[in-house]
Order: C-alpha cells, then sequence, then structure tokens
C-alpha cells in the first residue's frame, strides 16, 4: 500500500514502528558486531516475522524491513560471503509475511553506508553510489512499499539516495541526522539540507535517533511546510555507557512528543531503545488527540 494512500485513508498521522535492531540486541539476536541485526535473518528469521507482528498488533501502520545492515558495503565490511540481493530479499519477504492482509506500509530500510555516527568517509564515491542504488533496487523489487533512508547525516549519500529514488520514481522517505547545533555530520546546516532534500519530492522528510533536546531545537525553528515524520532515539544520551534500557518509559516518550502531533504530520514513532510498549503508547496519544 502507498504511505500516502493510507494517510488518506486513515485520515490521521500514521504509527511508524518502534526499533528493530536495539529489539533484536536485547533479545540476544542482534551481536555487537558489524553484521548487527541482520544476523537474525540468517539464525532465526521466524523471530523477526514475530517482531513485527508484535508492532503491527501495538498499532504500528508502518513497519520497517529489517535491512538496516544488508547493503553491500555493510556485508563486505563484517566479512560475510552472504550476497546482499539474498538477505535483503529474505527480509523484504519476513515484512511482507507480517503485513499480508493488513493495512499496513512496508518501508525497506537503507541505511548510510557506513556507521551512522561515522564523521570520515573511507569509501569511494564509486562505491558510494554503488551500494546505494543497488541496496534500495533490491529493496524495491523486493516489493516494499517505500524506501525508507533512515538515519542519514552526510549531504553526498543524502543526495545519491533521494536523486536514485527520485529519477526512477521510487517512492521514499529520507530522515535525517543532526547533532546539537543543528548540523549533519558532513557539516550542513539542518535547515539547508531540508531545502536541498525537498527539491527530490520524497514522500515525506524524517528526523530520527536524535535525542528529544535535540529535537526541541529543532522544534523552535521548524516551519513544518511540507508532510514530515520523527522517531526519537529514547536511550540515554551518553552513549559511552552502553546501555539497552530506555531513559524513559513509553508513556513519558508519547507525552512528550503529542504536542507535535498534526502539522503535515505524516509519521510518528520511537528509534534505538524502544519496543512495541512504544508503540502502542503512541497510539493511544494519537487516538485521544483525534477523539477531542
Amino acid at each position: 500500500m502507498k504511505i500516502l494512500d493510507l494517510y488518506l485513508l486513515k485520515k490521521r498521522t500514521l504509527v511508524l514502528a518502534g526499533a528493530m535492531g536495539s529489539y533484536l540486541q536485547k533479545l540476544n539476536y542482534a551481536h555487537n558486531d558489524k553484521l548487527w541485526s541482520a544476523r537474525a535473518i540468517m539464525e532465526n528469521p521466524s523471530l523477526i516475522t514475530k517482531l513485527h507482528l508484535e508492532y503491527i498488533s501495538a498499532g504500528a501502520d508502518i513497519i520497517t524491513t529489517n535491512t538496516f545492515r544488508t547493503n553491500p558495503i555493510s556485508l563486505k565490511f563484517a566479512g560475510h560471503s552472504y550476497k546482499s540481493y539474498q538477505m535483503a530479499k529474505i527480509a523484504v519477504q519476513l515484512a511482507k509475511t507480517a503485513a499480508d492482509g493488513k493495512d499496513v506500509v512496508i518501508g525497506g530500510s537503507n541505511a548510510p553506508a557506513e556507521d551512522c555516527y561515522q564523521p570520515e568517509r573511507t569509501i569511494s564515491v564509486f562505491d558510494l553510489d554503488y551500494n546505494h542504488k543497488t541496496h534500495i533496487s533490491i529493496l524495491y523489487e523486493s516489493g516494499v512499499d517505500v524506501i525508507w533512508n533512515e538515519t542519514f547525516s552526510h549531504l553526498d549519500e543524502i543526495k545519491t539516495a533521494c536523486s536514485f529514488c527520485s529519477k526512477n520514481e521510487i517512492p521514499f522517505v529520507i530522515s535525517l541526522l543532526f547533532d546539537a547545533d543543528l548540523r549533519i555530520l558532513s557539516g550542513e546546516n539542518i535547515f539547508e539540507v531540508l531545502d536541498i532534500v525537498y527539491d527530490y519530492n520524497p514522500a515525506a522528510i524524517g528526523f530520527n535517533c536524535i535525542s528529544y533536546n535535540n529535537f526541541l531545537r529543532l522544534m523552535a525553528q521548524f516551519e513544518k511546510n511540507y508532510l514530515w515524520g520523527f522517531y526519537l532515539n529514547v536511550l540515554n544520551e551518553d552513549r559511552t555507557k552502553n546501555s539497552l534500557s530506555p531513559a524513559c518509559t513509553a508513556n513519558e516518550y508519547s507525552q512528550r512528543i503529542k504536542n507535535y502531533f498534526g502539522n503535515n504530520l505524516l509519521f510518528v514513532g520511537s528509534c534505538c531503545g524502544s519496543d512495541p510498549e512504544f508503540t502502542k503508547s503512541i497510539k493511544e496519544s494519537l487516538f485521544e488527540i483525534n477523539s477531542n
């Protein structure tokens, strides 16, 4: 189902499923290595379907495939012989199985080629271009409804992913990561980046894996002139603590963010550290507001 069609059908903001990688990690199926969440595709694929179903039961209108680490560069760095098209196609099928017969959009998760928080680029322009074009093509040809480019914070690959989707008429969301100075890792101001991205005609522009405090800094200036969405990191802002325990409860999270529902908000969810309880709480808050 097309994301904009579901938005019009529901006549409300859509709920995005919560974290997959950190949730698998809590269950000891996303080991702390370069393959990360993709390992579960081989070791326990039925668990992935189960988690998708948990999120759908909790109220998710959008689920994202477990493909954050199935792109060619990630598999190369992990030293894994499994081909990108094999792992990504399996992950898409697992999501399709969970969504079958339901009004649920499947987003094909396409992550940065290298680590999300890595400021330096270590691969060539050719490899970067090949990585995104290959992974996006696999995801879309496997049957996702929309490409979910998430946690992007380098202008070169933001342009690469957006341009490829736009030129090939592939519906896509681009979700950005920025710091406390409202700059992405490659140095550009987030509002300059938004102007660039909007010209590629995404289904929505999003923000993810940012802290609540950085989100507030954005909201103080963000004009919301187009469809947008967000899903915040609910872990402690001090990543050196390396804890998977959320810094707030699901109810606390939904209460914090509910003032930002509406105003062209296409989707809302939660990122690292979250689970289906967060999805359920967000959905309940949306219904509470819509019923008033």
